[in-house]
């Protein structure tokens, strides 16, 4: 009677900078679309976008991969209630200087 040894799979091997670029990407299509239509706010898709990316980008290598998503969106949302109440904070003090 002859053992063998049990199969081993290959290690896994980490992802390449091209695949890396392809899963954020695609993250960051998701994420925006998911976020654009869950503001309670009309805000430009495109500052959506951008502010997912700047998200990513920000997150990456600090958070697990696996928490990435839902991290860059909480982020994300948070940014773009800042630039609002921003914008909101600068018109009402222009309009009280034009009194």
């Amino acid at each position: 009677m002859t053992m063998t040894s049990p199969a081993r799979s290959a290690p896994a091997r980490a992802p390449t900078e091209a695949t890396l670029q392809h899963r954020l990407s695609t993250m960051a299509a998701s994420l925006t679309a998911e976020l654009a239509s869950s503001l309670a706010v009309p805000v430009k898709r495109s500052d959506v976008k951008a502010e997912v990316k700047a998200a990513l980008q920000d997150l990456q290598g600090s958070v697990a991969f696996e928490a990435l998503p839902e991290m860059a969106c909480r982020l994300a949302a948070y940014r773009l209630s800042c630039d609002r109440e921003r914008d909101v904070t600068s018109s009402r003090r222009d309009e009280r200087s034009r009194m």
